[in-house]
């Protein structure tokens, strides 16, 4: 089963739970950043109570995900990330002495042909 598809069928509770964990939080911290009680953290997570609109983007926000994430296990952020990440990659080659370009870009062809494998 594809990562996606894995998303799909895991509720949002479960989600909110997870990428809560992930991020360190205790349902205690959640709650403080999100103005409201643990209990109610408890209740999301638990899929006790419907998640009000509102309530799902400002959780997307806390968590750091999209709301299509919380949703059905969509990111929308991906294209973005990734975006973000060539960017990055291209800023870091640039600041290498012009020697040492030709040996990164060696390395990123053998390290791409070693996963192609």
């Amino acid at each position: 089963m594809k990562n996606e598809e894995l998303n799909k069928t895991v509720s949002i509770g479960e989600k909110i739970k997870t990428r809560r964990k992930i991020l360190g939080f205790s349902q205690e911290e959640l709650a403080y950043r999100m103005f409201t009680s643990k209990q109610m953290i408890s209740a999301y997570e638990h899929d006790k109570v419907d998640i009000k609109v509102s309530v799902l983007h400002e959780l997307a926000n806390t968590l750091d995900v999209s709301v299509s994430w919380l949703l059905n296990g969509i990111n929308d952020n991906d294209e973005m990330d990734e975006d973000a990440d060539l960017e990055e990659i291209k800023e870091l080659y640039l600041k290498l002495p012009q020697n040492f370009r030709n040996v990164a870009k060696e390395q990123l062809r053998v390290l791409v042909v070693g996963i192609e494998k």
